[in-house]
């Protein structure tokens, strides 16, 4: 093998690795949350809970958020998972979300839980960027007519 092949292959591995290294290395958040909380803290079951965010993205990344609801009695509802593309304007924005609560859901103190895997990166396809976020609530038994 000739020398500029040889130095041609060594340069393309280490540029291969730096940029591994640099992937592996990228572990900042892609948002900071300020605020997660439920307005008003208490819904009857089948009634919709509106969950408010306040938040500081610093990138634009793909995510997938799964979305969870754990009743009065622990009992677990998994709401789906939504995935979003690079979306949303860097820096502080704020939004609330109606989430429908199970209409099987036990009263009792409850929680809505977020888990959000960040892919700023090839590398995090494998080790997303995880976050979760747990909001308390109230499910209340439902009004007698």
């Amino acid at each position: 093998m000739t020398s500029v092949l040889k130095t041609a292959i060594m340069s393309v591995l280490v540029a291969g690795t730096v940029v591994l290294g640099v992937w592996a290395g990228d572990r900042n958040p892609a948002t900071d949350s300020l605020l997660a909380e439920a307005r008003p803290p208490d819904v009857e079951p089948g009634g919709l809970l509106h969950v408010a965010y306040e938040f500081r993205r610093y990138r634009l990344c793909t995510r997938d958020t799964q979305r969870i609801i754990f009743d009065g009695k622990t009992v677990r509802f998994d709401l789906g998972t939504q995935s979003r593309p690079l979306s949303g304007p860097v820096g502080t924005d704020a939004y609330v979300q109606p989430i429908r609560v199970p209409e099987t859901a036990s009263p009792g103190p409850a929680r809505y839980r977020v888990i959000i895997l960040d892919y700023c990166n090839p590398l995090h396809r494998i080790w997303p960027l995880r976050k979760v976020i747990d909001v308390p609530f109230r499910i209340v038994s439902p009004a007698q007519p």
